[in-house]
């Protein structure tokens, strides 16, 4: 009897220890499932709200033992670049792309003031889901348009040296050196790359006014119209630049349709004259030449900002494309457009006579405007195809 009162007693020592096991297992288990809340933080160390928001991240770190602040700094270009990435893989608003202080948790991302707001309340959710990692974001967001991007900057400088060939920017030019020339001065090389430069300024200005118009387009229907229109403007300037060719080759050029409207071509040439005939000095000179090459650029728009306005078009088709990356592509279009006359610069000034090529470009105007109506015809079938698997 005292052994089977013993058996008892120690089976139940088993069964409790057993119970005592599994409860201990049970709440480590509990506890193991308690997953850490990532948040993923990018800013930039001259951004006064970063600061701000940084400052906040830590306090509440400080109170969530479970809580990862992971932090990069855009002026890294690599935190640049997995930026973009989180802003492809959170559907991040293309107003949105590439500006800091910008915070991705569970599947959502907060942005500037909205980060203080409702950060707290979201933390506060049982259903958080997790984090999308940098791993993955740089597997799947990331390397597989390296290509594409490569891609789009080869057809940006490509459509920036074809309009760098155009005769309105270099008759434009020409008639400046020759009245450099005609007034002995010994100041074409500064003169001539402050003018140039204004002409970069007011690319990029302009270029950066259309993009903004573009990119707050994010209607794919409306997207569709407006690439209907373009493509139709695209194919009358590609007949009218065949038709320059035609007219170039019979030695017909009063019947040019595709130049510069008469009335901005005597603007541009009382301007340059005015310019020349006040003879400024050599420092004043080249700032105004800088204001020159602004006003000049900015009324050449009509000749020349047609294969301009195609590779703003290409740059907002590139939806995960960043704000900072879109404007650095169309500095980079600027400077490659004036390319051309950069060139012709240095070559005048290097003793090339100035009356010499200008009878080599006059001679080549009708091969530049074949090549403009190819590069037309190139872009109508792009947009054809990029409107039939947008």
């Amino acid at each position: 009897m005292k052994a089977i009162h013993y058996l008892i007693y120690n089976i139940k020592k088993i069964i409790i220890c057993m119970l005592l096991v599994i409860s201990l297992c049970g709440k480590e288990t509990r506890a193991d499932n308690i997953d850490n809340i990532v948040i993923v933080y990018f800013y930039s160390t001259t951004c006064n709200s970063c600061s701000q928001i940084g400052d906040y991240l830590k306090e509440i770190a400080e109170k969530n033992k479970n809580l990862i602040v992971e932090k990069y700094n855009i002026y890294d270009m690599e935190n640049m670049d997995l930026l973009s990435g989180y802003c492809k893989a959170y559907n991040v608003n293309k107003e949105d792309m590439g500006l800091v202080p910008i915070v991705f948790i569970g599947n959502q991302y907060l942005f500037d003031e909205n980060i203080k707001s409702e950060l707290s309340d979201l933390l506060k959710k049982s259903n958080l889901i997790k984090t999308i990692s940098r791993t993955t974001v740089e597997k799947e967001f990331m390397n597989e348009d390296n290509g594409e991007y490569a891609l789009s900057i080869v057809k940006v400088c490509v459509s920036a040296f074809v309009n760098g060939m155009n005769p309105c920017s270099i008759s434009m030019l020409m008639f400046l050196i020759m009245l450099l020339i005609s007034n002995k001065s010994n100041s074409i090389l500064k003169i001539g790359i402050s003018f140039c430069v204004g002409k970069i300024v007011a690319f990029c200005l302009i270029g950066s006014i259309l993009y903004e118009i573009f990119a707050k387009i994010n209607n794919t229907d409306l997207m569709h119209k407006i690439g209907i229109v373009l493509i139709l403007v695209y194919f009358v300037l590609m007949i009218s630049n065949i038709y320059d060719f035609v007219i170039l080759k019979r030695k017909q050029p009063s019947k040019l349709i595709v130049q510069l409207p008469m009335i901005f071509r005597k603007f541009n040439h009382k301007l340059i004259r005015n310019y020349i005939d006040k003879n400024f000095e050599r420092r004043i000179a080249s700032i105004l030449g800088f204001v020159l090459g602004i006003i000049i650029a900015s009324s050449e728009f009509l000749c020349s900002g047609q294969i301009y306005l195609s590779a703003i078009v290409q740059i907002v088709q590139k939806s995960d494309m960043s704000n900072y990356l879109a404007l650095l592509s169309l500095l980079l279009y600027s400077v490659i457009f004036v390319l051309p006359l950069m060139c012709i610069i240095i070559l005048i000034s290097s003793g090339k006579k100035a009356f010499e090529i200008s009878v080599f470009f006059t001679k080549h105007v009708a091969e530049i405007k074949l090549m403009n109506a190819i590069f037309f015809l190139i872009f109508i079938i792009y947009m054809i195809l990029n409107i039939i698997y947008l």
